[in-house]
Formats: C-alpha cells, sequence, structure tokens
C-alpha cells in the first residue's frame, strides 16, 4: 500500500483516498438535488466478529456508485473504475465480494450500484 492516509479512521482514509484518486465522493444524506453526473457515496456498515476464535472485527464499508438517470450505460463502467482504484487500499481495505444489483434511485434520479469492502481490526 503505497498511500498516504489522512484520516483518523478507516472511512475516512477510504473517502479521502477516494477524493484525491478524482471520484465526486459524498458521506450519506449530503449529496442534495438530481444527480446530474457520477457521484459516489461512503457508508459505514456493520461491524461483526471474524468467525475461527480470532480477535478481531470485520468492518463493512459501502461504495455507492451513482449515474445520472439517462447514463446507466456508463455505470458498469465507473464501478469498474472504482475497484481499480480501491485495489491501492490492499490489504487495509480489502473486497468483501458483494455487488447490489444495479438499482434507481428516485430521490435524485440516479442509478447505482453498491460495492461492498471490509476491513479487520483487533477487537478493543
Amino acid at each position: 500500500m503505497d498511500i498516504q492516509l489522512k484520516g483518523s479512521n478507516v472511512w475516512q482514509n477510504i473517502f479521502y483516498f477516494l477524493k484525491d484518486e478524482g471520484f465526486d465522493i459524498y458521506p450519506p444524506a449530503t449529496y442534495d438535488g438530481e444527480c446530474v453526473d457520477k457521484f459516489l457515496v461512503l457508508t459505514k456498515g456493520i461491524s461483526s466478529r471474524h468467525q475461527g476464535g480470532f480477535s478481531t472485527n470485520v468492518d463493512l464499508y459501502k461504495v455507492i456508485c451513482h449515474v445520472p438517470h439517462n447514463m446507466y450505460h456508463l455505470l458498469e463502467s465507473y464501478v469498474l473504475d472504482v475497484e481499480r482504484a480501491m485495489v491501492k487500499m490492499e490489504p487495509m481495505v480489502l473486497p468483501y465480494g458483494e455487488k447490489t444489483p444495479s438499482f434507481y434511485d428516485e430521490l435524485n434520479k440516479s442509478h447505482n450500484i453498491a460495492i461492498t469492502y471490509k476491513n479487520y481490526k483487533k477487537m478493543l
């Protein structure tokens, strides 16, 4: 991992990394208005104990990729761009192996796919 970490936690590190990679990224519930260009939303999901008796937790993060309603044809390549960029965050953040099917968000008129990533951390 040859990236400069700027945050004080994993969520912030992912956020600032994607921003530095040139992605237009927002925390949850902060994007306002109709989608007119591609953008990302980063959320923190569940935290669970790593199976197998290890003393680590697994935290999940979702990167939600949005494209305007009339640009569905760009969605898959946008998701691939994010996945290629996120490889640089390994081994701190790893793919979880889950992507949602595409769905339409009526609120901001965008098509979306969410990619899930995981981070292992020592239990406190």
